[in-house]
């Protein structure tokens, strides 16, 4: 079984020096738009809105 991904420098628009296509890469059958879901969840999650 796999580990989670960590979500720490994913939301930072790059800043981390991960992007989105990194990610996609890593996780064969990841969507482009199931990421961004997650990446809106986390930083709204973050910002104490959900």
């Amino acid at each position: 079984m796999y580990g989670r991904p960590e979500l720490v420098g994913m939301s930072g628009g790059g800043k981390a020096g991960v992007s989105i296509d990194d990610i996609m890469e890593w996780f064969d059958g990841l969507k482009r738009e199931q990421l961004e879901a997650v990446i809106d969840f986390a930083r709204a999650a973050s910002s104490g809105i959900s």
